[in-house]
């Protein structure tokens, strides 16, 4: 009897598909060999997006650069070793993407990012127990970012609350999404 959901052998069972479609002499071990470099791969591009996001595309390729070189991030996550340790690259730093986009979206555009990064967090939950240290992340970045303005903007209180009102209304998106999501795979 399976006690917990987890996410590793969906993973590895669609990853299976995807390379046998393409080449159909690839097995479930061949095809489980090539997980951490998938991830990675992708976790390289999301830090090249972040990187970017932030301070631009010399950024971005520093960021990308210093992932791929990483010899914590390259010990852990080598060929043929189809362990859990890529998601703990790729979701935070497509969490933080999404956070980003969060924060600098406007009206309604902005619940969507709230939403989305609140599903891709729920998603790191159904990959690792551990996700709760980047959930907390974000809310204290949200937190930060809700408050700011009624320090830069003190002399325009009503400019302040309706920021304020905004990025409450996103907070309460992304812990719904966040606790959604979370509910229903793990």
């Amino acid at each position: 009897e399976v006690t917990q959901k987890f996410m590793q052998p969906y993973m590895l069972a669609a990853l299976y598909v995807v390379l046998h479609s393409i080449d159909s002499t690839i097995d479930l071990m061949q095809a489980s060999a090539y997980f951490p470099i998938v991830f990675v791969t992708l976790a390289i591009v999301l830090a090249f997006l972040v990187g970017n996001k932030l301070a631009g595309p010399v950024g971005g390729i520093f960021a990308s650069i210093l992932l791929a070189v990483n010899p914590a991030a390259l010990s852990r996550t080598t060929w043929g070793h189809a362990d859990t340790d890529p998601y703990n690259l790729f979701f935070p730093l497509l969490n933080v993407l999404l956070l980003v986009y969060l924060i600098e979206a406007q009206g309604k555009k902005r619940y969507w990012y709230a939403a989305l990064t609140g599903v891709s967090v729920g998603l790191y939950a159904f990959a690792w127990s551990g996700w709760w240290h980047v959930f907390d992340f974000i809310l204290i970045a949200i937190c930060c970012f809700l408050t700011y303005p009624f320090v830069t903007h003190y002399h325009e209180p009503k400019k302040a609350i309706s920021h304020a009102k905004e990025m409450a209304i996103a907070l309460l998106v992304l812990v719904a999404a966040t606790g959604i999501v979370t509910t229903l795979l793990t």
